[in-house]
C-alpha cells in the first residue's frame, strides 16, 4: 500500500506540518519503543513499525531518520520489521539476528551487528514484494528542476555493482535532489515516480570515497562481512518534501558503469535496447500486463536514454548536469 494521494498531473503527499519527528523523542524513549516494537515512522512509501534490541540499532535509526515524521503506534502500519535475538538460531556457536516482517521469517539469520542493514534490506523487499500498484524498477532516481521551474527525473538503473549508489551519492553535492537511492516506483496512469528518499547504502570503498568528498555528511558505522561487503548507510538530505511531494516525469535514462580507470564514456543508447535492460531491471513488470506495457513504452517515448561509464565522480557529475539541461522539456 502507498502513502501518496494522487492528482490529475502532478502526485502531491500532503502531510500535517506540526507532525513530531523522530528527533523529538530522546535515545531512551526510542529505544524503549524499540525493545516494544512500537516505534512507527513515516518513511515514505510506507508507515513501519520498528523493533529491535540489538545494540546500536536506536542511534543509527535516529542518525538516518532523525527529521523523518512519527506516527501513532495504535494507527494502521502497512509493514511491521523486527529484528530479533533468537538464542535457538546459532551459527558456528554464535547467536544470530532474524528478520521479522509482518509476523513471518522470510529470510535467513545474519550475525549480530548486522541489524541495521538488516533493516533497510527488509524494507526495499517489503517495496518490490508488496507495492504493485506501481511498476517497481532496480533505480537510483535523481531528480531536478527544468528549465521552466518543473520537476524532472534522471533514471539510473544498474545492476549491482554498478556505481549508481556512488554516483547517486555524489549527485547530490550538485544541483540534484534524492529520489530514491535502490528503486524507482513508477505510477503506470500518470508517468510519474514516486520519491522515496531514504539513507542511500554505500559499500566497500564508496565509503571512504564519499566520507572524504562529504566530511560533514552523517554516515552509520560500517558493518563488515556481510553478503554485500562492507556496507555504511549515508544521511539522506532533510526530507521537507514529505510534508508536500511532488512526482517528477523522467526526462533521462542512463544506465552507469563504473569502470576503474576508464575514461569518461557517454554514449546514446537504441530506445529498444534501453527498453530492454530497463524491464529487465523491474521487479514486477510482469504483473501489470498490457498496461504496464503501455506505461513502459510511454516512458520511454520521455526520455533520452546513455549509457555512461566513468571512473572520475566529478567527470559523471558534469556529464549528468549537462544532460540534464539539455533533456528535452515535456
Amino acid at each position: 500500500m502507498g502513502f501518496c494521494t494522487r492528482s490529475k498531473g502532478d502526485a502531491v503527499v500532503t502531510r500535517p506540518m506540526t507532525a513530531p519527528t523522530l528527533a523529538s523523542l530522546s535515545l531512551k524513549e526510542i529505544k524503549s519503543r524499540l525493545r516494544r516494537s512500537r516505534l512507527a515512522l513515516d518513511i515514505p512509501p510506507y508507515r513501519p513499525i520498528i523493533g529491535c534490541r540489538e545494540p546500536g540499532f536506536a542511534e543509527a535509526l535516529l542518525a538516518m531518520y532523525h527529521d523523518y515524521p512519527l506516527t501513532e503506534a495504535q494507527g494502521f502500519h502497512e509493514v511491521s520489521l523486527e529484528m530479533l535475538h533468537w538464542g535457538s538460531v546459532w551459527r558456528f556457536g554464535r547467536r544470530q539476528l532474524r528478520l521479522g516482517v509482518n509476523g513471518n521469517f522470510p529470510f535467513n539469520p545474519l550475525p549480530l551487528g548486522q541489524a541495521y542493514p538488516m533493516f533497510e534490506w527488509g524494507l526495499n523487499w517489503c517495496i518490490t514484494n508488496y507495492l504493485h500498484e506501481r511498476i517497481t524498477f532496480h533505480s537510483a532516481g535523481l531528480g531536478y528542476v527544468d528549465a521552466e521551474n518543473r520537476p524532472a527525473a534522471i533514471m539510473l538503473p544498474g545492476v549491482p555493482g554498478a556505481g549508481k549508489s556512488t554516483l547517486t551519492a555524489a549527485a547530490l553535492e550538485r544541483r540534484f535532489t534524492l529520489l530514491s537511492d535502490e528503486l524507482c516506483l513508477l505510477s503506470p496512469e500518470l508517468g510519474t515516480l514516486l520519491p522515496i528518499p531514504r539513507p542511500i547504502s554505500l559499500k566497500d570503498a564508496s565509503i571512504e570515497l564519499i566520507g572524504a568528498r562529504q566530511p560533514d555528511a552523517r554516515m552509520t558505522s560500517p558493518v563488515r562481512d556481510t553478503t554485500k561487503g562492507t556496507v555504511a548507510h549515508l544521511q539522506p538530505p532533510p526530507p521537507t518534501a514529505i510534508d508536500n511531494l511532488v512526482e517528477p516525469v523522467a526526462r533521462l535514462l542512463v544506465f552507469p558503469r563504473y569502470q576503474r580507470g576508464a575514461r569518461l564514456a557517454c554514449q546514446p543508447l537504441p530506445t529498444g535496447q534501453a527498453m530492454l535492460r530497463l524491464a529487465d531491471q523491474s521487479f514486477n513488470l510482469h504483473l501489470h500486463g498490457e498496461t504496464g506495457f503501455i506505461a513502459l513504452v510511454r516512458l520511454m517515448e520521455g526520455v533520452r536514454t546513455f549509457e555512461l561509464e566513468y571512473s572520475d565522480l566529478d567527470s559523471a557529475l558534469d556529464c549528468l548536469e549537462r544532460l540534464a539541461a539539455e533533456a528535452p522539456l515535456q
